[in-house]
């Protein structure tokens, strides 16, 4: 993104929907708790290395969107 990265762009969306209920979730190629504290930091709900197999990333995703109720 030429102008926001992840972080300033969940913050960005936290601020102007401070409603909405669909999770943000980061999935990225950074890892380490620094990055993954940052991510949280920003409003993000969940953080995932795209090292997680795909089976398991459809289900995390699978169980925010149950518990978001969107």
């Amino acid at each position: 993104m030429p102008d926001l990265d992840g972080f300033a762009t969940c913050q960005k969306i936290g601020a102007e929907f401070p409603d909405l209920k669909a999770p943000i979730i980061f999935f990225t190629s950074h890892k380490g708790k620094q990055m993954e504290q940052k991510a949280d930091e920003a409003g993000a709900n969940g953080f995932f290395s795209k090292s997680l197999p795909p089976e398991e990333l459809v289900e995390q995703v699978e169980t925010y969107i149950a518990v978001s109720g969107t």
